[in-house]
């Protein structure tokens, strides 16, 4: 009878990791590439998109999951957001729409992203970190 209202519990899930984070810090600008722990995001007030997608990323890998951070073009600003396998579906969990299946998110939002691999995401913490700790 209400067979249009089963629940996608790959969809469930992935809301479910995107509540834990989202409403933690405000979105807030900053200048360049500077990247921000949870921590310091709560310290200083809030976080861009990338603190939000290191954010998840960090998160979902202490859980067991292997998450991507992917970089892109988003209506003209360059974005980041968390690429993760949630019951064999691919999720992008966004700060601007929230948790979207990565392939609606790729072909219509964000087309020419680049996932990054570990090691490219573990380098420019290195690069940051060699900076000073802020």
């Amino acid at each position: 009878m209400f067979g249009w209202f089963k629940r996608d519990p790959s969809r469930e899930a992935a809301k479910a990791v995107y509540r834990c984070l989202s409403g933690l810090f405000p979105y807030k600008s900053d200048s360049g590439e500077q990247y921000f722990t949870v921590l310091q995001c709560l310290n200083r007030g809030g976080g861009d998109c990338d603190d939000y997608a290191n954010g998840y990323h960090a998160a979902l890998k202490a859980w067991g999951f292997a998450p991507r951070v992917a970089h892109g073009w988003l209506e003209g600003v360059y974005h980041a957001v968390c690429v993760c396998d949630f019951l064999g579906v691919e999720w992008v969990l966004c700060n601007v729409y929230g948790p979207v299946k990565a392939k609606d998110y790729f072909s219509t939002r964000m087309p020419d992203h680049k996932i990054l691999t570990d090691e490219e995401l573990e380098l420019k913490w290195s690069i940051w970190r060699q900076d000073g700790d802020r």
